[in-house]
């Protein structure tokens, strides 16, 4: 075999797929043979549960046969003239041409007492009254003109197990008088029902009634005993465990594979609800299917081992060249871009190494260049950083884009990509070929200062990427603002590794970001224990939650005219057990950046809510409690959900909270205007925090709609002289009341700042000169006095 020679690898394969045809087809023969089992399965299948209707028919038809023919002797002039003693001597001639079915006949007259009893054992006449019928339902029904077929009772003659047949006496003019029974012993029925079992070593069947007692069963003490319902002697547990469905269904079969017998079962029409049940052994079912499956098996494996032993033969003569392959293969999956196959050969093989070659050079371009940008990706930018501080002292200018990850969510990818080659090329123009600059990252570029060792000049061109940076860009005609975090390290004295310059400058980079970034650092040492005293901080926040570490404070909002308190805003501190009192600034931006905020940002809302009832409670007068959203909750898919259930928990009105944002959530998010509306439809109100320090245009002013503006407390703490501040203010005002919303103005300490804004006619003020943040009980002693 090893000496069969191909030119083509078509042809090799050609003579290949004729041991795999012959694999498939015995393949197939056992798909079909298995598919032949199914199908017998389905055939014996079908076939009990046709025998188990037609043995219902049978019993139907033997049974209606009988009813007809009590009803017809019924109707015979003896017995409509009530000459009982002739009717009785009838009876017994009958009863004695079917003593194997009928046990007894008896007549009754219109009350229910019997007139005579034709026994097959004994012949009786009843000149008293002494058995009574009235109680039983076939009288009920027969004496109401119905012919009837008993439920399996107790005979009151002898005790005996049996059903009865009744049918309606009439006299010559066609009124009831009476009714004629036969009865029919159990047991005649049991000798019945052994000619229809199936299979008399693997099968029994059983009749019962619509309650699953048992009629007929090989065993006489089971009859009237046992049901189906309840394992027991005669019942087994799969039996039991079957009888729901059968007592529920009409005709079908139960298997139950944990257990050894099929039950198929018909419901008899002529009957209450009885049916009956055939017991089946599934090695009835299953042994035949199970000895075909076994032959083919056998075959099957035959046939592979054939095509096996055909096919390592002929794999020997074309897996060389194969082989040969996959082993370039394996050197250039270990990073060997060098690495080329010389395989000489005319067929698919040898086309394939000449391909495998050509992949290879240009994966020796596309290894070091980003696919998106076309700048050096990480891989060249190490190489070249560890080539150069072999020889020379480099700086690494670290780049981040901060807003890179909300444009992608709130745009699409496909606009940021469009940024990032936007912001490509604008580093590429600042470099100008003089310094090397790559994208190291989703939302990272690095550039490598070699043979730069002034500082100065370094500050002069990161200020350059920021002035170039650090504005708004057009995409797609949407306006995307960005601010560029910088980290930068030196290696002053030529003794860092690239391994540290990158980590020092990320570092750094990360340090200017957790700052709200915009700006630039070089690296300093005390960077790790800011980062690593950040970690901790960072990682405390839910345990700290855990622990109840964290409270409310809160600070009140004053109506200008009334000099009155018409509400608070809510903040959070956090008293560490491990680091003392922590300030806001130095735990919230953490908790938005892990997503703790979520957490954090709930239980503020609850707290605050809370406090807000225990003051309505008390007494106070009702006030407006303000709290700060962040834009990280807003993103939450439940978190109208989550304000709403917290509003429900705490009973608290709708109207009694005032959510606070900032100016930046309304750049983050163009789709947060469906959100606010939400809010304000339940009744809440919202608040724009820190106005005219953010970014936003006054667009946004009509587009949400707020129902009060906060000016922020830098445009008030300057006021004094500064007339620039007097008009921004002045503004301010003007442009929230015409847009019909409260102003607040944030930070006022001074009674000047409180005149000034009295003069503009500001609705509310919020600072130390009327009162710090402080605790619930101060809160709730000032609104006393503002109620008296």
């Amino acid at each position: 075999m090893s000496k069969i020679k191909f030119k083509s690898i078509k042809n090799k394969m050609l003579f290949v797929s004729l041991f795999i045809s012959s694999f498939v087809a015995i393949a197939l023969i056992i798909m079909a043979y298995f598919f032949t089992s199914n199908s017998l399965t389905y055939v014996l299948d079908k076939q009990y549960e046709k025998n188990i209707k037609d043995y219902a028919y049978m019993i139907d038809t033997w049974l209606n046969e009988k009813t007809n023919e009590v009803s017809i002797y019924s109707r015979m002039d003896v017995f409509k003239k009530q000459n009982w003693n002739d009717a009785s001597q009838f009876l017994k001639k009958e009863l004695k041409a079917e003593k194997s079915v009928y046990k007894d006949f008896f007549i009754s007259d219109i009350n229910g007492k019997c007139k005579s009893i034709v026994s097959t054992d004994h012949d009786y006449k009843f000149s008293h009254y002494i058995i009574d019928i009235t109680n039983r339902d076939y009288f009920t029904k027969a004496i109401k003109g119905q012919n009837v077929i008993s439920n399996p009772l107790i005979s009151k003659f002898d005790g005996e197990k049996l059903i009865v047949i009744a049918s309606p006496i009439k006299d010559l003019k066609g009124d009831i008088v009476g009714v004629l029974g036969a009865a029919i012993s159990l047991k005649s029925l049991s000798n019945i029902m052994d000619i229809l079992n199936t299979n008399a070593e693997s099968s029994n069947s059983v009749l019962v009634n619509g309650e699953g007692l048992v009629l007929t069963h090989f065993e006489d003490s089971a009859m009237m005993e046992s049901n189906i319902r309840k394992e027991s002697k005669y019942i087994s547990k799969s039996f039991a465990s079957a009888a729901e469905i059968i007592l529920s269904g009409e005709s079908g079969h139960v298997f139950n594979s944990n257990y050894k017998n099929l039950y198929y079962y018909s419901k008899i029409p002529c009957t209450n609800n009885w049916r009956i049940i055939t017991e089946v052994s599934k090695n009835i079912v299953f042994n035949p299917v199970m000895k075909v499956t076994k032959e083919l098996i056998v075959v099957g494996f035959g046939g592979i081992l054939v095509a096996i032993i055909m096919s390592v033969l002929l794999a020997d003569s074309i897996s060389k060249p194969i082989i040969k392959l996959k082993e370039v293969f394996n050197i250039a999956a270990l990073g060997n871009m060098s690495i080329r196959a010389n395989i000489n050969s005319d067929d698919e093989i040898g086309e394939a190494a000449k391909d495998f070659n050509k992949m290879m050079d240009k994966i020796g371009k596309m290894t070091y260049y980003d696919h998106l940008t076309c700048l050096p990706n990480k891989r060249f930018f190490n190489e070249i950083l560890v080539s150069i501080c072999n020889n020379n002292k480099a700086t690494v200018v670290l780049i981040g884009i901060d807003e890179l990850k909300p444009i992608n969510d709130i745009y699409g990818y496909n606009s940021g990509d469009k940024l990032l080659k936007h912001i490509a090329n604008e580093l590429k123009y600042i470099v100008n070929n003089k310094y090397t600059v790559s994208r190291v990252g989703e939302d990272e570029f690095a550039i490598i200062l070699d043979y730069v060792e002034n500082k100065s000049e370094v500050i002069n061109f990161v200020k350059n990427i920021l002035e170039s940076l650090n504005k708004i860009w057009i995409i797609d005609r949407k306006k995307l603002h960005i601010k560029t975090s910088i980290g930068i390290c030196m290696d002053t004295y030529k003794s860092s590794s690239a391994y540290d310059l990158v980590k020092n400058a990320s570092i750094a980079m990360h340090y200017v970001k957790e700052k709200g970034g915009g700006t630039y650092e070089f690296y300093k040492e005390v960077m790790n224990e800011n980062l690593f005293d950040r970690m901790i901080t960072e990682n405390s926040i839910l345990s700290g939650l855990e622990n109840n570490e964290f409270y409310l404070e809160f600070q009140p909002i004053m109506n200008i005219e009334k000099q009155k308190i018409i509400g608070v805003e809510a903040l959070v501190r956090w008293q560490s057990s491990h680091k003392g009192l922590i300030k806001p600034d130095d735990f919230i931006h953490l908790a938005e950046k892990n997503g703790t905020i979520i957490q954090l940002g709930e239980w503020i809302l609850k707290s605050a809510c809370e406090q807000n009832m225990k003051w309505i409670n008390c007494g106070c007068t009702p006030i407006i409690i303000s709290v700060n959203i962040s834009i990280v909750q807003l993103r939450q898919i439940d978190f109208i959900e989550s304000v709403k259930r917290i509003l429900k928990e705490t009973g608290m009105d709708p109207k009694y909270l005032e959510l606070e944002i900032t100016e930046s959530v309304l750049v983050c998010n163009e789709n947060i205007a469906i959100t606010l509306k939400k809010f304000k439809e339940m009744g809440i109100s919202i608040a724009l925090d820190d106005f005219g320090t953010g970014y936003s245009s006054l667009s946004y002013l009509n587009k949400f709609n707020f129902n009060t503006l906060k000016i922020d407390k830098s445009f008030v703490s300057s006021l004094g002289d500064n007339m620039n501040n007097k008009a921004l203010i002045s503004s301010i005002l003007d442009i929230g009341h015409n847009l019909n919303m409260n102003v607040t103005a944030e930070g006022v300490e001074t009674e000047e700042q409180l005149n000034f804004l009295k003069l503009k006619s500001c609705d509310k003020i919020q600072g130390y000169l009327f009162s710090p943040p402080t605790n619930a009980q101060s809160i709730q002693n000032m609104l006393i006095g503002n109620k008296n």
